[in-house]
């Protein structure tokens, strides 16, 4: 085995390097020991949400045919998720001769419905409305009748 000379130059290193040793390595000294942080400060506690509080219905009569659903007008009126996850009347309304009719809710009941309502999964709710004025009838073919939209504005959802 030969052995070539290696110069400081050569690897790139100053000439004031020559002759350095690595010293023992010593254990670093024990740091301190960890504080503790205190726990930040408790919050209150909330007090809970009411869940399906029933509502105060002052002011907002039991509507019992859709056309009393007009401008301005306010009801009540207890509805029940179908299958399907649509909110409908639970109870049958009054509909105007030869007309299948619907409630339409701007915005939908479930974005006005309050957490902890919607968080009980309630399959019935009683909504406190308003009517939009709108309505929209369609004609539906080939039978002699129409389908009536009525549009309502939720102005609070409760439980039943």
């Amino acid at each position: 085995m030969h052995r070539h000379p290696v110069t400081l130059a050569a690897l790139g290193l100053p000439a004031a390097c020559a002759g350095v040793h690595a010293a023992p390595r010593t254990p670093p000294p024990p740091a301190a020991a960890p504080v503790a942080e205190p726990p930040p400060p408790a919050e209150a506690p909330r007090p809970p949400e009411p869940a399906a509080a029933p509502c105060d219905l002052a002011g907002y009569p039991p509507l019992t045919d859709y056309s009393d659903v007009r401008e301005g007008a306010r009801f009540s009126l207890l509805l029940e998720r179908d299958a399907g996850g649509v909110w409908r009347p639970a109870v049958r309304l009054q509909m105007p001769h030869h007309h299948a009719s619907a409630l339409v809710f701007e915005p939908p009941v479930d974005a006005v419905m309050g957490d902890a309502l919607r968080a009980s999964a309630p399959s019935r709710v009683v909504v406190l409305a308003t009517g939009l004025g709108r309505r929209s009838i369609e004609h539906v073919p080939p039978r002699r009748a129409w389908f009536a939209t009525y549009a309502a504005r939720p102005d609070r959802v409760c439980g039943e």
